[in-house]
């Protein structure tokens, strides 16, 4: 029998347990990352990447030469598990132009971002009837790369991209 399917509220609940239960060391740059003196540690979405693949919702992560891929992301969240968290964007943006990426980055405790997680800050979550906020970008990148204009944000490769970096 197979695990049974979680609500993104439920999802969401798990992932915060999970960052507030201190045994994972916190990372940054990266979803996961090997330490050269052993061990592994994680930005706050790459434990969310390891409870998608607990749950069956992505392959186990590979290694290559650049360190960990998950569902072939290395630095921001494979869709398949942003839908299953319910997330409207990649990196844990929200309205007010932070995200949880950087706010990991910048050493912001797992804990806190827990907390943060649990708040539920307007445009970090899809809300019932809204799209997300890497569907506008993409439509906003279409409209101008048929207007001639290829360096805008939600084009693959800039900083700002709604597909996956690796």
């Amino acid at each position: 029998m197979g695990k049974p399917i979680l609500t993104p509220a439920r999802v969401r609940a798990l992932w915060a347990a999970d960052l507030e239960s201190g045994l994972h060391k916190q990372g940054c740059g990266a979803l996961h990352q090997s330490l050269a003196t052993g061990g592994d540690a994680f930005c706050c979405l790459g434990r969310l990447c390891v409870l998608a693949v607990e749950n069956g919702v992505i392959p186990a992560p590979k290694h290559g030469f650049f360190g960990w891929y998950y569902d072939s992301c290395k630095v921001s969240l494979p869709p398949a598990v942003q839908e299953w968290a319910g997330l409207s964007g990649n990196n844990g943006c929200m309205t007010d132009g932070d995200s949880l990426a950087e706010m990991n980055d910048n050493g912001v405790s797992f804990a806190k971002i827990a907390d943060i997680i649990e708040r539920r800050p307007p445009g970090l979550f899809i809300e019932p009837g809204r799209r997300r906020v890497g569907s506008a970008r993409r439509d906003e990148a279409r409209q101008e790369q048929a207007n001639g204009n290829h360096d805008i944000p939600g084009r693959p490769g800039h900083r700002n991209s709604a597909a996956c970096r690796v």
